[in-house]
This record gives structure tokens, C-alpha cells and sequence, in this order.
């Protein structure tokens, strides 16, 4: 049987520049190393 195969295509292209490092990035990840490293009292 002969199938029809569809080109993959990305969500994101890959000539597209995302940057990785961002205000929310590092707000997430400030407020979450508060949350995880908090030590019980």
C-alpha cells in the first residue's frame, strides 16, 4: 500500500532565534529556588 507522506513541518522554524534567557525566566526561576530552598522550621 502506497501512503501519502506529509513533510514534517515545526511549530517553531529553524532559522528562528528564540532567546532562553528572559526577565520571566529568571523571575520563575528566583521565585521557585525561593519555594524549593526554603528550609522547615
Amino acid at each position: 500500500m502506497a501512503e501519502k507522506k506529509e513533510e514534517f513541518k515545526p511549530y517553531i522554524p529553524a532559522d528562528k532565534i528564540t532567546p532562553e534567557f528572559t526577565a520571566t525566566s529568571v523571575i520563575v526561576g528566583v521565585i521557585l529556588a525561593i519555594v524549593f530552598g526554603e528550609t522547615p522550621i
